[in-house]
């Protein structure tokens, strides 16, 4: 059993879910990233993952948040 932050207790599958979500997210906005694809453009793609229930804002922000990371990260190199 896991007590999240934001919502109901939840165990391993949820927990699976979310982590598909991460990492299937990372992966494309790296790849949008190394494509050359600006932060808008990266913002309209309708092929991101998305979960029932969270609210579009979230996924907006995750989305920038990944984005700020990897090119942070890319910068460094």
């Amino acid at each position: 059993m896991i007590v999240p932050g934001h919502g109901s207790v939840c165990g391993d599958e949820e927990i699976t879910v979310l982590l598909n979500y991460l990492e299937n997210t990372w992966a494309l906005t790296t790849d949008h990233i190394a494509d050359g694809h600006s932060l808008d453009e990266i913002l309209a793609d309708l092929d991101y993952p998305r979960q029932k229930g969270w609210s579009k804002r979230m996924f907006r922000k995750n989305i920038e948040l990944m984005y700020t990371a990897i090119s942070s990260k890319n910068e460094m190199r």
